[in-house]
């Protein structure tokens, strides 16, 4: 596990994992609004503080951070339960 910090105007390329072996659980410690991930075709989503966020990493994923605070998520790679 270990922090990312996103400061406002930062944007993160769309990018993926190298397999669906993984899930990756993102925890909001603080976030003052403004940033947002995009998952595959979804709709861009917010984190919300002391909520958990989980993505299979190998599907292509964007972050976007427009908002004015620093963006602060505990983040965990974690062995994806469905596969053996």
């Amino acid at each position: 596990a270990k922090f990312s910090i996103l400061q406002p105007g930062t944007e993160i390329l769309p990018h993926c994992g190298p397999s669906n072996a993984r899930l990756r659980a993102h925890l909001a410690v603080s976030h003052g609004g403004g940033a947002s991930i995009r998952v595959g075709d979804r709709a861009p989503v917010s984190w919300v503080p002391g909520e958990a966020l989980v993505l299979d990493d190998s599907f292509e994923h964007a972050v976007a951070h427009d908002g004015d605070e620093d963006r602060y998520v505990l983040f965990a790679i974690l062995k994806h339960p469905d596969l053996a």
